[in-house]
C-alpha cells in the first residue's frame, strides 16, 4: 500500500477575506494535504477556511488501499479511527499521551530490533476512560526524551516498523515548509475563494512539474531561475542554462 502522510497547514489571510475565519481570532486559509511519502508528491489538497476540522476533511478525501500516517489532530477522533478501519483504510496515528489506554489481553512480544527502535510495549488497548471506546493496537515508543503512543490497524507489521512509519510523517512538514518558503506562497494575488484556490493549485502544479523534470525537490536557486523567466528577463534557452548551473536539470 502507498504510504500517505496526512496533515493540514494554516496560511495567513488578510482581514478583508471574511469568508475564511480562522480557528481563533482573525482569518486564515487551511490546506489539507495528502502527501505520498515514497514519490514525494501531493495526492489531494482540499482548501478550506482555517476553522474547518482536519479530521472531517480527511474522512471525506482519504483513499482506500492507502496506509495513512498522521499526528494527534487525527488520533483523538475515535469515530474517525473506527470509520477508517471499517472502510479497510490502514493508519498509523499518534495519540495524546494523557489518553486513558486500558490493556486488552497480553502484550505482544518485542524483538531486539523493536527495542532498538525505541519500542517499550506493543499491546491491544481500549481507547478512552469511559469503557466503551474502540479497541486498537497501540505501540509505545520512547525516543530523545519524548513519548509516542501510536495507534494502528496493521496487525501484521512489527512494532519497530510501526515506529519507522510514524517517523516518515515529518516528510509532509518538510513539504509544507518548502512550498511556503521556497515558492513564497504567502502573498495573495487574489482574495476570493476561487482566486486563493487557483494560486495554491498553481504552486502545487509547479512543484509537481519541477520534481518530474528534475527528479528531486527543487532548491532556492532553481526557483529564482524560474522567477527570471516569469518576469521576461530570460527566455526558455536561458532558463535551461540557469537550471543546469543550479545543478537541478536532469542529465540527458
Amino acid at each position: 500500500a502507498a504510504l500517505t502522510a496526512v496533515d493540514g497547514t494554516v496560511l495567513r489571510a488578510v482581514p478583508r477575506m471574511a469568508w475564511a475565519p480562522a480557528g481563533g481570532p482573525g482569518t486564515a486559509i487551511k490546506l489539507h494535504l495528502h502527501f505520498n511519502v515514497f514519490d514525494q508528491i501531493p495526492e489531494a489538497w482540499p482548501i478550506t477556511p482555517g476553522n474547518v476540522s482536519e479530521s472531517k476533511v480527511m474522512a471525506q478525501t482519504v483513499k482506500p488501499g492507502t496506509l495513512n500516517v498522521a499526528d494527534r489532530a487525527y488520533g483523538h477522533d475515535f469515530g474517525l479511527l473506527a470509520r477508517l478501519r471499517a472502510d479497510g483504510i490502514d493508519l498509523v496515528f499518534r495519540l495524546f499521551n494523557n489518553l486513558v489506554l486500558t490493556p486488552v489481553g497480553p502484550d505482544r512480544p518485542l524483538t531486539e530490533e523493536d527495542r532498538r527502535a525505541g519500542v517499550v510495549w506493543d499491546r491491544r488497548v481500549r481507547l478512552g476512560g469511559q469503557g466503551d471506546g474502540p479497541i486498537f493496537r497501540v505501540v509505545r515508543v520512547e525516543a530523545n526524551g519524548d513519548v509516542f503512543h501510536l495507534v494502528t490497524t496493521r496487525e501484521d507489521l512489527s512494532a519497530g516498523l510501526i515506529s519507522l512509519i510514524y517517523r516518515q510523517r515529518w516528510q509532509i512538514e518538510l513539504y509544507f515548509k518548502w512550498i511556503k518558503m521556497i515558492l513564497n506562497c504567502r502573498h495573495w494575488l487574489a482574495e476570493s475563494p476561487a482566486g486563493v484556490q487557483i494560486q495554491i493549485y498553481c504552486v502545487l502544479i509547479a512543484s509537481l512539474l519541477l520534481m518530474l523534470w528534475t527528479g528531486q525537490r527543487p532548491n532556492k536557486r532553481m526557483v529564482e531561475s524560474l522567477q527570471w523567466y516569469w518576469m521576461g528577463m530570460a527566455n526558455e534557452e536561458d532558463l535551461v542554462t540557469l537550471l543546469e548551473r543550479a545543478g537541478c536539470a536532469k542529465k540527458s
